[in-house]
């Protein structure tokens, strides 16, 4: 009879522990470009990381100084992107749009900053060319009220992220490590 009770105390303590999780992890090398300044602090790293986006055109959406994390708004490129973007897409004329994220973390030999450069392209027009291949029914008409009537035209918008712009994310990096980066230098760059 005591058996049961050790099954389900088992079974219980598993499903607590899966149920749980585990904490997120930090950013990566992967995911991130990262650079070690031993000489600079977290507040002065988040100060220069901002002034310098700033400087690089870019505008300031989120800025969090306890989690140490600074995330731009999305700044529009033109269609099909660089020169030297990949060619992913179906159609090169589709709007590309980079946004920035830097994360100030304390490392063991001082202050690590963790810089991201995402590259997106506008993806709609493909996301509606195979929507319906994604769909359940096979129903041969669909009324504007059942796909997008009801919302704006950017909660329609698809983007997909296609790279990293791992050049910017250096030359943010370099700007960052500059000590001539001040807060008289947080002029915006003209639009290119």
């Amino acid at each position: 009879m005591k058996a049961p009770h050790k099954v389900f105390a088992v079974v219980d303590l598993l499903f607590l522990l899966l149920s749980a999780g585990c904490a997120a992890r930090g950013p990566s090398p992967l995911e991130f470009t990262v650079r070690q300044f031993s000489e600079m602090d977290r507040q002065t790293a988040m100060e220069r990381a901002e002034i310098a986006l700033i400087t690089m055109g870019y505008e300031i959406d989120r800025r969090d100084e306890e989690a140490g994390g600074i995330t731009t708004k999305p700044v529009r490129g033109p269609a099909g992107g660089e020169p030297r973007a990949p060619r992913i897409s179906i159609s090169d004329r589709n709007p590309t749009r980079h946004i920035c994220e830097v994360r100030v973390t304390r490392g063991d030999a001082g202050t690590n900053v963790h810089c991201r450069v995402v590259v997106q392209q506008l993806a709609t027009e493909a996301h509606r060319m195979f929507l319906h291949d994604r769909g359940i029914s096979d129903s041969p008409a669909v009324t504007p009220i059942e796909r997008e009537a009801a919302t704006t035209e950017a909660q329609n918008q698809v983007w997909q992220t296609i790279r990293r712009d791992k050049i910017k994310e250096r030359e943010l990096l370099s700007a960052i490590a500059s000590p001539d980066t001040s807060p008289d230098d947080a002029e915006p760059a003209p639009p290119s």
